[in-house]
């Protein structure tokens, strides 16, 4: 919930936490969708196959079930990631690995949690902005 330290004191920058925020609840949106579509993916599939018979084509919904709860699942395990850079202040990676699986969250993960992933990508600039202001009014120290 830090950012950068001034005179010794911890800085809070609420952006921060609206970031934390949003990737936790992309993240148990991207898990929730991950098993719900594998899940309904296997069932069909099952379903499909005494179906499959006649109509082969019957196959392709579990399978595209079962691909799209795939790609949630890798969001959710990239998620994790973007949450350790963050929680290490690397935040202009941790924006740029945002921005790329908001963008696959939006197109085949789910809407959901690509919305919630563009949210947090927004509020890197504020987050950004705040430790670099903090770090330039922190007194410059030189070894000798």
């Amino acid at each position: 919930m830090d950012s950068g330290s001034k005179n010794g004191k911890q800085e809070f920058i609420p952006a921060l936490d609206t970031i934390k925020t949003m990737l936790k609840v992309a993240r148990i949106l991207s898990l929730v969708l991950a098993i719900v579509l594998v899940l309904w993916g296997f069932i069909s599939g099952i379903i499909a196959l005494w179906v499959a018979i006649h109509y082969p084509a019957v196959l392709v919904g579990p399978i595209v079930y079962f691909i799209f709860g795939v790609i949630d699942y890798v969001i959710y395990t990239e998620i994790r990631e973007i949450n350790a850079l963050v929680d290490s202040k690397r935040y202009a990676e941790a924006k740029e690995k945002t921005l790329i699986w908001a963008v696959i969250g939006l197109i085949l993960g789910g809407v959901l949690p690509g919305i919630f992933l563009l949210i947090a990508y927004i509020k890197y600039d504020e987050v950004i902005r705040a430790t670099a202001s903090s770090s330039s009014l922190q007194p410059q120290t030189s070894a000798i």
